[in-house]
């Protein structure tokens, strides 16, 4: 097996993912609150929703608890949500989003950080509808209250009490944040709709 194929079976096929995502995100907190001298509250702010995403995406997977209950509920018994597609989703949409976000940040300006923010209070936002829905706790629903609506709120603030940051800015990371959410749904539906059909 090459180290690629290795390396997929040992994160996906065998699901270590949501542990390597625990212990980078923990390690990765400790390296930005070592910098938050030098790089100043904002930059942080928008830096740290990547690790807290990947604390979060511990709680949300272990076990594939997430997994296990969108594809009950959502997925009406089928698998609509499949180790792969879950993985994608994650690392391609959450990371890839979160990552793109921090470098124009940094090397644009700032506001673009609010890419990274409001993809965390969005994700807050659908636990917490949907506990309210289902009345009970759902995975992902602590660290998205504990993590994302204080921190991803704080960001918010921070970045809009800068000069330049005009509400186009808002506007942007917000749109981003519902349309990659709303990207999972309709890859479910259209996924579902194909298994009931076979």
């Amino acid at each position: 097996m090459n180290p690629i194929k290795k390396a997929w079976h040992w994160l996906v096929t065998d699901w270590q993912w949501p542990h390597a995502a625990l212990f980078s995100g923990i390690l990765t907190i400790l390296l930005l609150l070592g910098l938050l001298p030098k790089i100043g509250v904002l930059l942080f702010l928008i830096c740290i929703q990547l690790p807290i995403y990947l604390i979060h995406q511990f709680e949300e997977h272990y076990e594939n608890r997430f997994r296990n209950l969108f594809n009950r509920l959502i997925g009406q018994g089928f698998e609509v949500l499949t180790p792969d597609a879950a993985f994608i989703i994650n690392s391609v949409f959450v990371w890839g989003t979160d990552l793109v976000a921090i470098y124009l940040a940094v090397f644009m300006t700032p506001f673009f950080g609010l890419i990274a923010a409001y993809l965390s209070i969005t994700n807050a936002l659908v636990h917490l509808l949907q506990a309210i829905i289902m009345r009970c706790y759902n995975p992902g629903l602590a660290t998205g209250l504990l993590f994302f609506l204080p921190l991803g709120g704080w960001c918010v603030y921070e970045s809009a009490n800068r000069p330049g940051c005009t509400l186009e800015y808002h506007a942007l990371g917000l749109a981003i944040g519902i349309l990659i959410h709303a990207g999972i749904l309709i890859h479910v539906r259209l996924r579902l709709r194909k298994l009931k059909a076979e």
